[in-house]
């Protein structure tokens, strides 16, 4: 059966990479407001991203039965697509 759409490339999963805070970002020492105007949040020395774990438990969770997963769903994050991955301007090119 021909199809007019392309491959995904995901498996429509999450995962937990186990990755710690990498505290050389911006986000956790900036203080002052960006040069678009964007306020620092207090917060951010303290904030732990959870992934899907947070969004279970906001207001966004399609259904209020899922927050009890929440739990084990800290700190996944959506696997990202392999979509054009290999988009080198030449083969030999390396990507780091």
């Amino acid at each position: 059966m021909a199809t007019d759409r392309g491959p995904l490339f995901t498996d429509f999963t999450s995962a937990n990479l186990g990755l710690p805070k990498n505290l050389a970002l911006p986000f956790y020492c900036e203080n002052h407001p960006d040069q678009f105007g964007s306020q620092p949040t207090q917060r951010a020395p303290t904030t732990t991203d959870r992934g899907v774990g947070d969004m279970l438990r906001s207001a966004n969770n399609p259904n209020p039965d899922w927050v009890v997963l929440a739990p084990q769903f800290d700190g996944k994050f959506r696997v990202p697509t392999l979509r054009n991955v290999d988009m080198r301007p030449y083969p030999t090119f390396v990507k780091a």
